[in-house]
Order: structure tokens, then sequence, then C-alpha cells
């Protein structure tokens, strides 16, 4: 292995496990559940997802010393430490937001009980924030932290737009289903999660060479949102699952299966698109 990966490898696993810590520790001081339930492994693995995306991310963007200059050493663990606390805090706080604008006041009680799709749908807001984390918050100096927070919060909310208007056209109630543990509805929700926060930090990601400019060409990467609605009708139900409906499947039958196959066509488009650098 070369020296530099090596040294990278080393900053990488460091700041991946304290940013984990952290993400713990917030987590639940925000939920207020601090004895583990049966359903809370969903939960933390939504953390080490998130964390970790988080980390490759921090690390990849700000490191600039290596193992033979032990000077930058110090340089580097303030600037990549100071980046994940700040990029931690605002992950934590958009997925309790999240699971806050669609749970509400049951949020906490479907915690306590370790409801298997409450823990689900979390870890899909906590792992959904880290993408748009990972897109926004990183660098080697602060002088555009600032603008890097307001885009964060940006395309959080345009996230979260997307997901909610989205989920509008379905006939059941996703925060109902979620409350009654129906695990097949917290993967759908998941999934379209996961693919509006892609989109949409995909949509901040670049050189920031002023608001305008900014701002225009984050609301042209969101349109390409538009997308995910002929995956649900056309995709899913009529070429994948033959004729399906998903509505009936997902909510009345329960069908984690199909829950699966509609969840993963959301992140694939997503990801195609992420990847081809539309």
């Amino acid at each position: 292995m070369p020296e530099q990966s090596l040294y990278l490898a080393i900053v990488a696993v460091l700041v991946w496990l304290v940013t984990l810590a952290v993400a713990r520790v917030l987590q639940r001081l925000l939920i207020g559940v601090a004895q583990p339930r049966p359903g809370h492994g969903m939960a933390a693995a939504g953390q080490v997802l998130a964390t970790c995306i988080i980390s490759g991310s921090l690390v990849a963007e700000g490191i600039t010393g290596n193992l033979h200059t032990p000077a930058t050493w110090l340089r580097d663990a303030t600037t990549v430490g100071t980046f994940a606390l700040i990029a931690v805090v605002l992950q934590t706080l958009a997925g309790w937001l999240g699971m806050k604008t669609l749970l509400g006041k049951r949020l906490s009680g479907a915690y306590e009980k370790g409801n298997d799709a409450a823990m689900l749908a979390g870890a899909g807001h906590d792992v959904g924030a880290a993408l748009i984390v990972a897109h926004s918050v990183y660098g080697r100096d602060f002088s555009q932290l600032h603008v890097s927070i307001a885009f964060f919060a940006l395309a959080q909310l345009a996230a979260l737009a997307l997901g909610i208007g989205f989920r509008a056209l379905t006939r059941y109630d996703d925060a109902e289903q979620v409350v009654d543990g129906n695990v097949a509805a917290a993967l759908s929700y998941v999934g379209v999660l996961l693919a509006a926060s892609l989109l949409a930090g995909h949509a901040v990601q670049g050189d920031f060479t002023g608001w305008v400019p900014g701002l225009r060409g984050f609301v042209g990467a969101l349109l390409f949102g538009v997308v995910l609605l002929p995956v649900r009708r056309w995709l899913v139900e009529r070429f994948l699952l033959r004729g399906v409906s998903l509505d009936e499947a997902v909510a009345r039958q329960r069908d984690v299966a199909a829950a699966a196959v509609e969840c993963a066509s959301y992140i694939a488009v997503a990801l195609l698109l992420h990847l081809a650098g539309v």
C-alpha cells in the first residue's frame, strides 16, 4: 500500500470512529431514548453508513499532509476534525428534523418501542442527510463554510420537498403506516428519500462561483427529480412487477419484496443520473 494511501486510510478510520461516537450521543439527546431496544439495530446501521459517507468525503477533500511531514498532521486534524464536527451535527439534526416532520409527537414513542419501520425510516433520513452533507460541507479551509451550510440547508429542504411531493401520489399515509410498524411502507419511503437526497446533493456539488449561478444550477439540477415520477408506475408496477399495484402490495399486504424493488428502482435511477454527471 502506498504511504499516502496508508495515511489517508488511518485518518479516514479515525474520523469515522469519532463522528460515529458523536452521532450516537447527539441522537440519544435529541430522541430522548437512552436504552437500546430490539429495533435500534436499524438506527445504528443508519448511523454507521451516514458517518462513513461523511468521513470519506471529508478526508478525500480536506487532507493535505502525509506520513513524512508531521507538521501537517495538526493542520489536517484541525481542519478535518472541525469540518467533521460541523458535518455530523448538521446530519444528525437534519435526520431528526426529517423524522419529526414525518412522525411529529409520535417520534419518541416509536423509538421507545423499537418500532422496526420507524427505525428504518430514521436510518433513511440519516443516510439521506449524510449524502447531502458529503456533497456540500467539506474543504481545506473555512472561507466558504457559510456558503456550504447555506446550500446544505437548501438541498435538505429540496430533498424533503421532493420526497413529500412524490409520496403524495400514494393512496396511503406514510406516517400512519410507519407508526403501525409496516416495514414495507418504510422501505418504499426510504427509497424515495435517498433518491431525492442523491439528486439534491448532486445539485449543490461543485465550486461556488456566485449566488446567482449557484442557485440557477441548483434549480436546474433539481428539475431532473421529475424522472422519478414514471419510475413507480411504469418501471416498477408495469415492467418489473407485471401489473402489481404498489399501493395494495405495500399498504395492505405489507409485501417487503415489492417494496424492495420499488426502493431499489428509485435509488438506481438517481444513481444513474448522479454517476452520469447529469
